[in-house]
């Protein structure tokens, strides 16, 4: 067998006690296990979270796995021993009570930090292992720099400003951070590739104008309300080596979508609720007279678009219709701190006085992958023409709108809007109370 000088990560086997005090106390040796799925899908003291305030970690523990304290809300302190080298990613991960980590150790490095200290006295943490951690946030003053590149942001916030000299944003540096508003630098010149993943910022972010290097999914998986980049930005030409043949490769334009896009059609609303179809993009002329290139294609994915308006805030709302017959209301919601989406369904009913109420509702948990595949990539042209944002059985259509979120989701929103719609549409109709105790046999609760 060759030896390739590195050492095994052994996992411990552990003793743990929980007192009444909430002091949860580890001896043992090795690697804290890697709480994520398979073997080890959750902490033996996944049950307690809510009664730890304190961590003792003994010595002998060399390494802290994948979510061991994830979501620990009430822990204050913990003592870390002189063996331990690693933090692994997400290990206390929204303990928002954390204020006061000991170690014997003199420094902490990110994983994807490269300068060289001196390992002995270095504890090495991973992505997301301190997000939202107060500790971390004062430590770091929120954020983990070295030189002129930023590898961290530690705490959501109202309005976070990245300090001036920073010339680099590193991979997952705002990572499932949330925020009204971020501010760049004026001295941001590289946005590095998934930069702002899972990141949902409600005000519009402004590229600096020194900026020459955005990678193609430096903003890949992230809910942003609009990206503003300078008028007269290029994609800066990278030359790069294959074999003996070299060539230049020009970077896309990171805002660019395609010929095909979800958008809000005017003329078409309902007071506060605002239709959605598929629109078609158009050239734009820039003040220094340069137009915007539109890709010449046809297919549109509709679920990444529909995920960035419920991430970043808003309200979406599907009225189905069959036959003349209004069959259900759904409506999309985000949750934050679940980091999924809220599905609320309704089956309205209609009284002999003709008032419209609700007959019987439900809600489901939808993962972001279930919004995206219940839109598929379609033809745009296509979909445009029909005036829908996706393809269903002849006899079924849809109208898709998107509101503000006004604190009545789950109800009241979505009736006041089914009120609303049906001004417009007089010749459709909506189940009496019959009609639904009829069909409630074969009703579905669950699905987007």
């Amino acid at each position: 067998m060759r030896n390739t000088g590195r050492k095994p990560n052994v996992e411990a086997v552990i003793r743990w006690k929980l007192d009444e005090s909430g002091l949860l106390s580890i001896e043992g040796s090795g690697k804290i296990s890697d709480y994520s799925c398979g073997k080890h899908p959750a902490a033996p003291w996944e049950d307690k979270k809510e009664s730890i305030t304190s961590v003792s970690v003994g010595e002998g523990i060399t390494e802290i796995g994948i979510n061991a304290f994830r979501d620990c809300t009430n822990l204050k302190k913990v003592v870390l021993p002189e063996t331990i080298h690693r933090i692994h990613a997400y290990a206390f991960r929204n303990c928002t009570s954390l204020n006061d980590i000991e170690s014997g150790k003199r420094e902490w490095r990110y994983v994807y930090d490269k300068q060289q200290k001196n390992d002995d006295d270095v504890i090495i943490f991973g992505v997301e292992t301190f997000l939202n951690v107060p500790w971390a946030e004062r430590h770091w003053r929120n954020f983990y720099c070295d030189q002129d590149a930023l590898y961290v942001c530690f705490s959501s916030g109202d309005r976070i400003a990245v300090p001036e000299g920073i010339r680099i944003l590193k991979s997952f540096c705002f990572s499932n951070i949330r925020a009204n508003k971020i501010i760049l630098p004026e001295t941001l010149e590289e946005i590095e590739a998934f930069a702002f993943s899972q990141a949902s910022i409600l005000d519009r972010l402004r590229i600096p104008d020194r900026i020459h290097t955005i990678d193609r999914f430096s903003f890949a998986d992230s809910g942003f309300r609009s990206i503003s980049f300078p008028v007269d930005w290029r994609p800066k030409k990278i030359p790069w080596g294959r074999g003996r043949m070299k060539m230049t490769h020009r970077q896309r334009f990171p805002e660019l979508i395609g010929r095909y896009s979800v958008g809000q059609v005017k003329g078409e609303n309902l007071g506060k609720f605002r239709r959605l179809k598929i629109i078609e993009n158009k050239p734009i002329q820039h003040k220094n007279g340069q137009i915007t290139a539109i890709l010449d294609n046809k297919p549109i994915a509709v679920g990444d678009s529909m995920l960035r308006r419920i991430r970043t805030g808003q309200i979406l709302i599907c009225i189905r219709y069959e036959d003349n017959r209004v069959t259900s209301v759904k409506s999309f919601s985000w949750r934050d701190d679940y980091k999924l989406a809220n599905e609320y369904l309704m089956y309205p009913v209609q009284t002999k006085d003709t008032e419209v109420g609700i007959w019987s509702d439900s809600f489901t948990w939808q993962e972001p992958v279930d919004i995206r595949c219940a839109f598929s990539s379609q033809d745009g042209a296509a979909l445009r023409d029909a005036g829908v944002l996706r393809f269903l059985h002849p006899d079924m259509h849809e109208e898709w709108f998107w509101t503000e979120n006004d604190g009545n989701f789950g109800g009241p929103l979505e009736l006041n809007f089914l009120k609303s719609w049906m001004k417009t549409h007089p010749e459709i109709v909506i189940d009496s109370a019959e009609e639904n105790m009829e069909k409630s046999k074969y009703r579905w609760f669950v699905g987007i």
